[in-house]
Formats: C-alpha cells, structure tokens, sequence
C-alpha cells in the first residue's frame, strides 16, 4: 500500500519513505509515527477504531497510512491529542461516520484548511504545524 500526503509524507506498506522534506522534520516525523500520539476523544463523539486493517498494536493508529482511526457518532466530533514522541508532527486524522455534508475543522481555535472527503465518504485531515504540547481539535459538518 502507497499513501502521499499533502507535505511530502510517502508511507509504503506502513514504512515512512519522504518525498522532498528536510532530514530534521523527518527525523521528528518518524519519531511520531514509531511513538505516536494519544488520542482522546469523549464517548458522546464517537470513539477510536482500534481495529482498522492497518492498525498493528490496536492503538487507534494506522501504521500503514500513518493516520489515526476514528468513529464518529454524529455530526460533531472533539478530541485531544497529546505528543509522545517529543512533538506532534503534521498528524493526519481519519474520521468514518460523518454524514454527508461540507467539513469544518478547528485546532486550538485556529481553521485547519486540510480536509478531504475521500470516496468512502471518510473525512481525512491534516492537521498544521508542530506542538510540543496536547491540542484539541473539532470537527463538524454543516454551518
């Protein structure tokens, strides 16, 4: 399996092989995807999906497309990411569930212009920037 996102991150068959990103963000990147991030979302949003195919430890991370899993319950979804590895790195989200409908996504307040609807209806999000510290994001369909 091949996936590229946005920023130069090539995961292949789960193996970080980057396209044009400097050796220091990386090295910051890969520690990311070996150590990654703990996520916590409340039962009223949905949940983490443990069991995507390319989850290898059930952690709610895929290891094969280098995003975090998620099962939305509705419209609406809020959680807290928190760095493991030093620093969160770009992390990438992937949230099934969401019903039709244009994707707004904040994180700390800030937009995060990064959102996709994939064909399966999935919403994927490439979170900005680096953080030394937890962020909380939300996400929502509609106005």
């Amino acid at each position: 399996m091949r996936v590229i996102y946005s920023d130069g991150r090539q995961f292949l068959d789960g193996v970080l092989k980057p396209l044009g990103i400097k050796p220091s963000v990386v090295i910051d990147i890969q520690a990311h995807h070996d150590y990654p991030a703990k996520l916590e979302i409340p039962e009223e949003f949905g949940h983490l999906n443990r069991n995507a195919p390319g989850d290898q430890n059930n952690d709610g991370y895929d290891e094969s497309s280098g995003a975090y899993q998620i099962a939305a319950s509705g419209p609406r979804v809020e959680f807290t990411i928190s760095p493991r590895s030093g620093l969160l790195v770009r992390p990438v989200v992937e949230i099934a569930g969401m019903p039709a409908g244009a994707v707004t996504a904040t994180m700390d307040g800030r937009w995060v212009e990064k959102i996709v609807r994939l064909e399966n209806g999935n919403v994927l999000i490439e979170l900005p920037g680096e953080s030394a510290f937890p962020v909380t994001v939300a996400v929502k369909v509609g106005g």
